[in-house]
């Protein structure tokens, strides 16, 4: 009787322990959504405060409705160009090490940003994002295309490298224009003040 009176109470305690662990689980899900429900809302109103701070930044420049949605449009595909450029340098090797040398896609995002927040500068950097942005995705699709071929011609991926790696040190070279024109700039300011 006693035999059967433990086991009795040693199924019913693992019936508890049971509850108790699915109720603590619960409680731990129900905490880690609710971090991540709230840092999903602070990242949503960081969004939205630097949406407000760009919009009056473009009203202040002068541009239109219809200009800001055009260059808003033209920069989410400039936005989409380099990502897809980065996402492609961190899976290909040799595109890694091209970047390591010339820093392009750096050079490309700090470019990026740059003319976000002077957009008066668009029609300065027309070949960066009309041609050079999409010339370098062309270059890096027509790479991994021929990377891919089963019988691999040497000389074809060398010319697409040499190609990547010139483009790449184009848009570094344009992205120090930028960093050069600024300093010229403050240099007069200091120079007159």
């Amino acid at each position: 009787m006693n035999n059967m009176n433990n086991n009795m109470m040693g199924g019913h305690t693992s019936i508890v322990g049971l509850v108790i662990s699915i109720i603590v689980f619960l409680i731990v899900v129900k905490i880690i959504v609710s971090f991540a429900i709230m840092h999903q809302q602070k990242r949503e109103e960081n969004s939205e405060v630097k949406l407000k701070k760009h919009l009056k930044n473009y009203k202040d420049s002068g541009l239109s409705d219809s200009d800001i949605k055009l260059f808003r449009e033209t920069m989410a595909e400039a936005k989409g160009y380099i990502m897809s450029w980065d996402k492609s340098i961190k899976k290909i090797t040799e595109l890694s090490v091209i970047e390591d040398v010339t820093g392009g896609v750096e050079a490309a995002k700090k470019t990026f940003q740059y003319i976000v927040e002077n957009p008066s500068e668009l029609t300065q950097q027309n070949d960066f994002l009309y041609k050079d942005l999409p010339n370098m995705l062309k270059l890096i699709t027509s790479y991994e295309k021929l990377e891919a071929e089963s019988v691999k011609n040497d000389k074809d991926l060398s010319e697409a490298l040499l190609l990547i790696k010139t483009l790449s040190s184009r848009m570094a070279e344009n992205y120090h224009k930028v960093l050069m024109k600024d300093v010229k700039i403050i240099s007069k300011e200091v120079s007159n003040g």
